[in-house]
């Protein structure tokens, strides 16, 4: 299937029709300036593009592929549909910057320190946040900082109780130091 397009997208050509297609434009990144839509429905629809090089074409859809932008700031969610980590799918992140030529995207995923290039087409917009209460908010905060304290007391005992392991172990080999001394 292909997209759909109106004008003013932003779209790159593909050249995946399977009988006219101009190799030599594949990769061109341009906005649509027209659609005329098929009349039939084994007809497609004919879209013209001005290119950014200062060229322009008329093409079938099938030839391009809608190009998404990302800006910096943009909260964005990871979607695996392919050539990509399954570990990430469904993860929000912060875009951090755009690689250039639209199709990789640097993305500060919420639960990675360290920022993930992805490709753009595995990224969608997360809708605004909507509007939280400012009681909402802290009570949210209060839960979350609660859950932290509740870790570090757990391991704080963990920690304590393995601070007693190597005191018990200390004090045997000191019984025994003076055993063998004695002897």
């Amino acid at each position: 299937m292909t997209d759909t397009f109106n004008t003013g997208d932003r779209v790159r050509y593909t050249g995946k029709h399977p009988e006219t297609s101009s190799p030599e434009r594949i990769g061109w990144l341009g906005t649509v300036r027209t659609v005329r839509r098929a009349r039939y429905s084994w007809n497609e629809d004919t879209v013209v593009v001005d290119f950014d090089n200062g060229r322009e074409g008329k093409h079938f859809a099938s030839n391009l592929e809608k190009v998404v932008t990302f800006n910096e700031g943009d909260r964005v969610t990871h979607t695996a549909r392919e050539g990509t980590f399954p570990a990430l799918e469904g993860k929000p992140g912060t875009v951090k910057r755009d690689q250039g030529d639209s199709r990789l995207v640097r993305v500060q995923f919420d639960h990675n320190p360290d920022p993930v290039t992805v490709w753009a087409k595995n990224l969608d917009h997360l809708p605004p946040a909507r509007d939280v209460k400012p009681g909402e908010t802290l009570k949210v905060r209060a839960r979350k900082l609660e859950d932290e304290a509740r870790a570090l007391e757990a391991e704080a005992t963990r920690k304590g109780n393995e601070a007693n392991q190597k005191r018990k172990q200390a004090q045997t080999l000191r019984e025994a130091a003076r055993i063998v001394e004695a002897a």
